[in-house]
């Protein structure tokens, strides 16, 4: 399993199959402590902030 660093919410993402809210860019890596990742952007917020809150 891969996890990719996401310059858009500044956090790590594993990727299992296809991942269809991850873009990986290939423009090079992001070091986090000792492990090199690669970059990605995800729109996991993008998708929160669009729907909407659930109330019971």
């Amino acid at each position: 399993m891969r996890e990719y660093y996401c310059i858009s919410c500044r956090s790590l993402h594993k990727v299992v199959g296809l991942n269809h809210t991850l873009r990986i860019l290939s423009t090079g890596y992001h070091i986090v402590g000792e492990q090199r990742y690669q970059i990605c952007i995800c729109n996991e917020t993008k998708l929160e902030q669009a729907l909407p809150a659930v109330t019971e």
